[in-house]
């Protein structure tokens, strides 16, 4: 029937969604998120899993000593 509603997070909606749905935004309605990366203290990563982690917070991987834990945003 064509009918139908769904609710998602903004990066799902497209330029081309916007022009063909009907888009309200509910931030009003829903708690923000946030996501973070959690990763084992001594342990190394894998170049792929750095190159990702840099693709997505660039500088986020500064040299630290062992036992510091770096900072939250939130």
């Amino acid at each position: 029937m064509g009918m139908g509603i769904s609710i998602v997070t903004g990066i799902c909606i497209t330029a081309a969604d916007r022009d063909r749905l009907a888009v309200r935004n509910m931030k009003q309605y829903f708690p923000q998120r946030s996501y973070g990366v959690v990763m084992l203290k001594g342990k190394f990563l894998t170049t792929e899993a750095r190159a990702f982690i840099d693709l997505i917070r660039p500088g986020l991987l500064t040299d630290r000593d062992y036992d510091d834990s770096g900072h939250s945003l939130r």
